[in-house]
């Protein structure tokens, strides 16, 4: 992926709230780049391409529904964490299958606690 430099020296605000939420290294094995990379883009130095932006958004969604059920804190462990509902790492999954799986086994957990 081609390094592009932010012209007005813009922080990308997803990348930042995520950042916040799950941590730099966790957002960027999701994103397949380099640990360095979403710190660069939530601080202005550089911006993601389109591609990633899609995964961004896409990620943003994921994290939303992590931040329902878990807090900030669990959210990171429950990325890396074997599970076994999941059959391994969330982190690894959402490389195979994008955020779908992990959303649909959010939900479901969310059900079994109110149940």
């Amino acid at each position: 992926m081609a390094k592009q430099r932010v012209a007005d020296g813009g922080a990308d605000p997803v990348t930042q709230r995520l950042v916040k939420a799950i941590g730099s290294d966790n957002l960027a094995a999701l994103l397949g780049v380099a640990a360095g990379s979403p710190g660069r883009w939530a601080n202005g130095q550089d911006t993601p391409s389109e591609a990633v932006r899609l995964q961004l958004a896409e990620i943003d969604q994921l994290v939303d529904q992590l931040l329902t059920a878990l807090t900030p804190a669990q959210a990171r462990l429950w990325l890396v964490g074997q599970n076994i509902h999941l059959r391994g790492r969330p982190i690894d999954l959402y490389r195979l299958e994008g955020a779908t799986p992990l959303i649909d086994a959010l939900r479901a957990h969310q059900e079994g606690a109110a149940s």
